[in-house]
């Protein structure tokens, strides 16, 4: 990895820096700002302090003229001149998106610590199980992810169902160069090929379970797709950020497999069954 030695930090915002790449950065003393907000807020709220060591989920403070508060949902909110005047000729969306005080609802679910902001999820992410118990996917989804490299996409759900279950895509590129001699992390067994990927997932997701303190957040199946989001099927914005609504409903039929509903797909597909 190549960075210029005149390099004096990096900005990332719109997505979570992945874990690996915050340590690079890291490791050559590299200050990286992180920075949080909505296009409707133009689109910085918050910043974080290069001088500060870095905390996973933190976003950092309010930027100048911006404030910030959390409703007893945890929704975050914000208010300040660089919040939007409205939705062009939508007065509904606009009486949705705005408090009766005149805060704009952001979707985002967070709490303010002495740190800064930290994001939890977005509103809409977290769902209800059988049993009334509330699953907030997304800390499940990045463990996945972060403990198995071959994974690009992870999504959990389990909306009304007993239990959650994850749809797993399957990172190609680092299937067609997997090299036993320099693993992505230690003790890797670098698959080659989806069948081989599918049995080293079991233990992936065992240790992503384990990560989870709440068992009834804890997935008990998972699917790897043969298939890939894409902007073709707009599961993915086209700033690559995936469309959960939209990939439960194109790959509704594969959620249900793993409810034990037999459902006939094209793609190719491992089913795995955790303890």
């Amino acid at each position: 990895m190549f960075f210029h030695p005149e390099l004096k930090f990096i900005f990332t915002a719109a997505a979570p820096l992945p874990e690996r790449l915050s340590h690079e950065f890291e490791k050559r003393n590299i200050p990286v700002l992180e920075g949080w907000g909505l296009t409707e807020t133009s689109p910085c709220c918050t910043i974080t302090d290069p001088t500060l060591k870095r905390e996973a989920g933190i976003v950092g403070k309010p930027i100048a003229g911006v404030s910030l508060r959390v409703d007893r949902t945890n929704e975050i909110q914000v208010k300040g001149p660089n919040v939007m005047v409205g939705y062009y000729k939508n007065e509904e969306a606009n009486k949705d998106i705005f408090t009766k005080d005149g805060w704009f609802r952001t979707g985002d679910v967070g709490e303010i610590t002495p740190q800064g902001l930290k994001l939890i999820t977005r509103k809409d992410r977290i769902f209800k199980l059988s049993n009334g118990e509330k699953v907030v996917p997304t800390e499940l989804e990045a463990l996945i992810q972060k403990k198995c490299h071959y994974v690009s996409y992870a999504l959990v759900e389990g909306s009304g169902k007993e239990y959650p279950v994850a749809l797993l895509f399957p990172n190609y590129g680092f299937l067609e160069h997997s090299d036993p001699n320099n693993p992505p992390v230690k003790g890797c067994l670098c698959p080659r090929s989806l069948e081989e990927l599918s049995q080293c997932l079991h233990g992936c997701l065992n240790d992503a379970n384990c990560g989870i303190s709440q068992d009834f957040a804890k997935i008990k199946a998972a699917a790897l797709i043969d298939d890939e989001l894409s902007l073709d099927k707009q599961t993915l914005t086209p700033s690559m950020k995936v469309v959960p609504k939209r990939v439960l409903n194109v790959y509704k039929a594969h959620l249900e497999s793993l409810y034990g509903e037999e459902k006939p797909f094209k793609d190719k597909v491992y089913i795995i069954k955790l303890d």
